[in-house]
């Protein structure tokens, strides 16, 4: 199963793989940054977390005003609101990851099986790690400016 899967994301990125290892990893960021905010965009109604997190805002703020006030009725009401909102939130999200984390996986078993331990050395310097990265770090380099420009073009933020 392992080999299938492999030599399936071998194909895959076996066009990009041509122009150097760096673009490949890159490439894959990308890719998986775009899966993750796709299915996002699919299984989460936009709206609905918008309204609940404003909600969450203002019930946050009724906590503020009931803890400068000393009271205690309104905070525990406030904090049973805040924690049912907490929790409608986490069940839209949590679904969709769920659901991405089955290519992911597939993919961060395969990444190492092609660069396991292979140092790239990056244009420019990084604090803490100066200019050699191994496939994680340059991964995770790319993919979280990418994955903000596809939550922001889903409308996801």
């Amino acid at each position: 199963m392992v080999v299938i899967i492999n030599s399936f994301l071998d194909t895959i990125f076996s066009p990009i793989a041509v122009l150097g290892e760096v673009y490949e990893i890159a490439a894959v960021s990308v890719f998986v940054a775009f899966l993750f905010a796709y299915i996002q965009k699919l299984m989460i109604d936009a709206n609905k977390l918008r309204r609940v997190k404003e909600e969450m805002k203002v019930v946050q703020k009724k906590q503020k005003e009931a803890q400068k006030k000393n009271d205690a009725a309104q905070l525990k009401k406030t904090f049973n609101e805040v924690l049912k909102l907490q929790h409608e939130q986490m069940m839209m999200t949590m679904k969709p990851m769920i659901v991405s984390m089955i290519p992911v996986l597939l993919i961060f078993a395969w990444l190492p099986s092609v660069y396991s331990g292979t140092p790239f050395v990056l244009p420019f310097w990084l604090p803490f790690a100066g200019n050699d990265v191994t496939w994680l770090g340059l991964y995770i380099i790319v993919s979280l400016p990418a994955a903000t420009f596809f939550r922001k073009i889903f409308g996801m933020d």
